[in-house]
């Protein structure tokens, strides 16, 4: 069981290190100001929401490694697209 200051702490690096992914991730962006900010502000979301996820999963017996292989491999094949 993780204690509340030791979860909060957590939580906070992973916006901090999701937002200072932002500008990479986010680079070929286009479009209104207000959309860049609504979409850059889901993708933090979505990126801290993952990585719990897949915290979660890390403790079933290796279902986070059985998910990433073939997302990864995916990615792998996609990605140059």
């Amino acid at each position: 069981r993780i204690g509340g200051h030791r979860l909060v702490r957590r939580l906070a690096a992973q916006f901090v290190i999701a937002a200072a992914l932002l500008p990479l991730l986010l680079r070929d962006l286009t479009g209104s100001g207000p959309w860049r900010v609504l979409f850059a502000l889901g993708v933090l979301l979505w990126l801290v929401s993952y990585v719990h996820a897949f915290h979660f999963m890390d403790g079933i017996n290796g279902i986070a490694a059985m998910q990433a292989l073939p997302a990864g491999g995916t990615w792998l094949v996609i990605g140059p697209v």
